[in-house]
């Protein structure tokens, strides 16, 4: 029973891990990109927190090469699209960026695939 409780909380803790450094990529994005108007600054730091949470996947999780890229490109997906949806909407636009909703939904996609995964 023990060995239950103690696998449940791993898992947590590297799901709440992984969530929180892409919400710091989401973060530097909107931040560096839509205040300072810097877009590579923006875009290369949400490859590299991506990066950080695409190697705790893989010391995390055992999974095979196509595992680990298919969970690679959902990771890199969402951040590039919130970038690339940032990037080409109209200064003082309030609607929001077709490229901002495919980020949303590779997000769920990614939790539909860690929930699959086990």
């Amino acid at each position: 029973n023990w060995s239950c409780l103690d696998a449940h909380s791993r898992v947590c803790m590297s799901v709440g891990t992984y969530w929180l450094v892409l919400s710091m990529a989401y973060y530097q994005v909107g931040y560096t990109l839509c205040h300072l108007g810097k877009p590579l600054p923006a875009v290369a730091t949400a490859i590299i927190l991506t990066g950080v949470v695409i190697l705790l996947v893989y010391v995390d999780l055992f999974a095979g090469t196509r595992k680990l890229i298919a969970s690679s490109a959902l990771l890199l997906a969402g951040p590039l699209f919130v970038a690339i949806g940032a990037c080409l909407q109209p200064l003082g636009s309030v609607e929001t960026p077709w490229w901002s909703v495919a980020a949303g939904v590779t997000h769920v996609a990614l939790s539909l695939w860690f929930w699959h995964e086990g």
